[in-house]
């Protein structure tokens, strides 16, 4: 082997360097890279709860039509607005909308469930 030796008895390859010397980066350029990361992450999770309130409003008024199907004539709404209250957020429609809301957020959570339990055994 051709392994020169340093001046206090080590090899050359005890002291030399395995990984080449990092590059610096600007001290302003990575944390400013994070805030924006972290700023489009909130966006998106914001974006998502605002949604949320109409979304299930809608939900709940198509669940309404199909189990009262007398309550609206050609898609407008007939009859006195407590009469809607008792028939629209009563127990069987509230039923139906939390079951669909526990639905879609657990078809929303398998891909992630799905792809972490792939990744754990191949690990």
């Amino acid at each position: 082997m051709s392994d020169r030796n340093s001046d206090d008895g080590r090899n050359e390859s005890e002291v030399s360097q395995l990984l080449p010397p990092q590059m610096s980066t600007p001290p302003g350029k990575q944390p400013s890279l994070l805030l924006l990361l972290y700023a489009i992450t909130i966006c998106l999770y914001l974006a998502e709860y605002i949604a949320l309130a109409p979304r299930t409003e809608i939900y709940e008024s198509v669940i309404c039509r199909n189990r009262h199907p007398d309550i609206t004539i050609n898609g407008a709404f007939t009859g006195s607005a407590t009469w809607y209250e008792n028939k629209c957020k009563g127990r069987e429609v509230q039923q139906e909308l939390a079951l669909l809301q526990g639905t879609e957020r657990l078809l929303g959570a398998l891909p992630s469930t799905s792809l972490s339990a792939c990744l754990s055994l191949l690990a």
